[in-house]
């Protein structure tokens, strides 16, 4: 399921896309996964709600699944927390 959600963040349908990152954000349990760089890429989509439901998603690795190491939290927020600066910081969307 999960290649053909990321391959869906390509759709040219915005509530396709939006889907595609909602249920990604609900299906990912490591930094590691293809699924949370396609996240962190959706931050960029054209459409801002796209954009709005990755951010939520991309904010919620914070809160990974119990059992998850603090190197996949710290891992998680490396990653998110340069990429959500760089979302709220684009004045252009």
């Amino acid at each position: 399921a999960m290649p053909a959600l990321i391959e869906s963040l390509h759709h040219e349908d915005r509530n396709v896309r939006w889907a595609a990152v909602h249920a990604l954000g609900s299906i990912v349990t490591s930094p590691d996964q293809l699924a949370f760089a396609a996240l962190i890429r959706a931050l960029e989509d054209p459409d801002p709600i796209v954009r709005t439901c990755a951010t939520t998603s991309v904010g919620l690795m914070a809160d990974l699944p119990p059992g998850t190491g603090p190197e996949d939290r710290a891992r998680a927020t490396r990653v998110a927390v340069p990429a959500l600066i760089r979302t709220l910081q684009d004045d252009t969307r």
